[in-house]
């Protein structure tokens, strides 16, 4: 099985890779109640989508992970909150240590992004929510160590890993593909039931 879509160096990503930002979070609690816990506090409105599908390229085939969805009209941003599991990009070693993951993504992510970890680590349920992607130039950079990361610090390339960052890069251009046609579903499936409701009309 192939991916249903990818891109080169030489092909414009479908989000722009600054548009992006990843906050990892650490909890004992299920995804969805980390949902409803993130409504609560941060004011947001997440609501239970289709399933997420990510591609595991070791396996060559998606895998489904739980998700839910909020679209803010505030900022701007879409708010994406996955379950994470083994399937996420393996060369994206922090993702292990979280046990839900949350993708911002829009203009204003990387502001958006700081202000949300703040009113995630004032959650009783959640121990620890850091941002783990920093675009810097054209290079997204994923911290090594999520524990070590700075908030409002931006990542810092480690000396001698080149490799690993060219691993990174390749496993966030294919998530970033994932991200938009999850995107891509959710606007079909609200054009479609507006288009229904003016024809009811």
């Amino acid at each position: 099985m192939q991916k249903i879509s990818d891109f080169s160096d030489k092909m414009e990503a479908p989000i722009p890779l600054e548009n992006l930002s990843i906050i990892g979070i650490m909890s004992l609690s299920p995804c969805f109640m980390i949902a409803s816990e993130v409504n609560h506090s941060a004011r947001t409105d997440f609501y239970k989508e289709d399933e997420f599908d990510v591609w595991v390229d070791t396996e060559g085939k998606y895998d489904k992970l739980e998700s839910f969805f909020f679209e803010s009209m505030n900022d701007g941003c879409k708010y994406i909150l996955l379950e994470a599991k083994n399937s996420l990009p393996c060369c994206i070693k922090q993702w292990e240590q979280c046990n839900c993951v949350l993708l911002v993504v829009g203009m204003n992510n990387r502001e958006v992004a700081l202000s949300l970890v703040k009113k995630l680590n004032k959650i009783k349920n959640i121990s620890m929510a850091k941002i783990i992607t920093d675009y810097q130039g054209k290079m997204i950079d994923l911290q090594l160590s999520l524990l070590d990361f700075d908030n409002e610090a931006p990542c810092v390339k480690p000396k001698g890993r080149s490799k690993e960052r060219s691993s990174y890069q390749e496993a966030v251009n294919s998530l970033i593909i994932d991200i938009d046609t999850y995107l891509t579903k959710i606007n079909n499936r609200k054009d479609t039931m507006k288009f229904s409701d003016d024809y009811l009309i």
